[in-house]
């Protein structure tokens, strides 16, 4: 929250014992929520939305579980708008406070969007329309007197018919980066039909790569070790595009994996993978057996997935014969080390003692399994459904005591559904958290590492946040729900 906003909102919720609350509401505290049931619609909306902006935190799933009660009693119809003595101002409020929790309600933005298209440059009353659909709490405590006005300026009141709420703002794409960029002019040099493709998956890279992960994950490394004597920071680049081309190449073996890999593909996946494998080489020829090592585990835990971590699927039944286990999630980083094979060069060239080798491959296999837990955690059930037997489904298998059978697939979905929230969710979150802080432990123990490092925070830092975030979210869901239940 910008300095601005932080004034705003101390205005509103911090006053002082003497002032006059606004609507004569009882001041709230920590412990006194009576504002949630006894303030107007109106103001309790406001004050969450500020409360939320504050932070996030401030506010738990039974609060909201108490404004949703209120809101339900007042439905004109299911899903919106609500009632109140001025409906268009009062679903203003609600809409914009939802936009922000990032549950748009649609039927109350085209009631609202619906109304402004009728509302004239005259009616001084709905000034707020003028920001609609951004900035309307704020909007409120800067003109609190504003029913006073009347020189509102008419050309931003006609303007309001050009805003449509129910749009949201298109995800603006990156600019390729300097090792994305060297990918694709080589890509770009490739026979015709491999280029097309080429080009195709050289945009899905980037696509999923929102934080440059795939293509700077050495540089991040590079820049977070403490001694940098006699290395060439090109390297760290070169290493991003070696990355790249493996990326590539696998995303298509793994489309053949899943039974949906297509023959035009494979001749450009076998180039890539290829070329991945010279560039390493090229830059680091001294470091063959480390590099062939890496390749050749990926290819060995990828034909291992096919044998051992796949169910037999029939339309919409799946054969359960005896369940695999992970263990402790080593095979997750095998199936990974092309990945970190970059970062693993830059460190083995600072020439590590025993003791640090072992505390460099711990650092990224847990970065690994973490990385990968998180992904299968939004991913388990499509998963189930195409007969893969991922960390997360192995797990839910196992724990809902599922026997050896073939099973309608939506039956054993919501099976696995109870106890994927009631257990197997949190014991994944924090198997996650436990990796990511082992992985650091690792890194102040191995002193290779700046206190403060790329690595930690673009790479490490947002596993755990995502984790937590998405930790946190559950638990309010699940006290909302039993608010609304009481």
């Amino acid at each position: 929250m910008n300095e601005a906003n932080k004034s705003l909102f101390k205005s509103y919720i911090s006053r002082s014992k003497n002032d006059k609350p606004l609507n004569n509401h009882p001041r709230d505290s920590e412990k006194d929520k009576s504002w949630l049931y006894d303030w107007h619609i109106n103001d309790t909306v406001l004050k969450i939305h500020l409360l939320y902006l504050e932070d996030k935190h401030a506010l738990n799933g039974g609060d909201l579980g108490l404004l949703v009660k209120r809101l339900l009693a007042n439905e004109l119809e299911v899903g919106g708008p609500y009632y109140s003595y001025d409906n268009l101002y009062t679903n203003a409020l609600i809409a914009q406070l939802f936009r922000t929790l990032g549950s748009p309600l649609i039927k109350v933005e085209s009631f609202i969007s619906e109304k402004l298209s009728t509302i004239l440059p005259s009616d001084v009353k709905n000034y707020w329309s003028v920001s609609w659909p951004h900035n309307l709490c704020h909007l409120e405590l800067k003109n609190l007197n504003i029913y006073s006005k009347t020189n509102i300026d008419r050309a931003m009141i006609r303007s309001i018919n050009e805003i449509n709420p129910s749009k949201t703002p298109h995800k603006i794409k990156r600019s390729a980066n300097i090792a994305e960029t060297y990918a694709k002019v080589y890509i770009d040099k490739l026979e015709p039909s491999l280029n097309k493709i080429g080009v195709s998956f050289w945009n899905k890279i980037i696509d999923v790569d929102t934080r440059s992960e795939i293509s700077s994950l050495a540089t991040y490394v590079y820049d977070s070790i403490v001694a940098k004597e006699n290395y060439n920071t090109k390297q760290s680049v070169t290493l991003g595009v070696a990355n790249i081309y493996a990326w590539i190449a696998y995303t298509i073996y793994d489309d053949f994996i899943d039974e949906e890999g297509r023959p035009s593909h494979l001749s450009l996946a076998n180039v890539m993978h290829r070329q991945s494998y010279t560039t390493f080489i090229k830059e680091f020829p001294s470091r063959q057996e480390l590099i062939e090592s890496h390749f050749n585990s990926v290819d060995i835990s990828n034909s291992l997935e096919i044998q051992k971590y796949r169910l037999a699927t029939s339309e919409n039944m799946i054969t359960i014969g005896q369940i695999p286990k992970y263990g402790n999630g080593i095979f997750l980083a095998d199936r990974a080390l092309g990945h970190i094979l970059g970062p693993k060069l830059i460190l083995y060239e600072l020439g590590l003692s025993k003791y640090q080798v072992v505390l460099v491959d711990s650092i990224f296999n847990n970065y690994l399994i973490a990385r990968q837990i998180n992904d299968d955690l939004r991913d388990w059930a499509d998963d189930l459904k195409n007969g893969h037997v991922s960390y997360v489904v192995s797990k839910l298998l196992t724990s809902s005591g599922v026997n050896p059978g073939t099973y309608n697939f939506e039956e054993l979905r919501d099976r696995l559904q109870a106890n994927f929230w009631d257990v197997t969710f949190e014991n994944c979150i924090a198997i996650i958290l436990t990796k990511i802080n082992k992985s650091k432990q690792d890194m102040i123990e191995s002193r290779l590492f700046k206190n403060n490092n790329d690595f930690v925070e673009k790479v490490l830092q947002p596993i755990a946040d995502r984790a937590e975030a998405d930790l946190f979210e559950y638990r309010n869901s699940k006290q909302f729900l039993k608010s609304y239940s009481q």
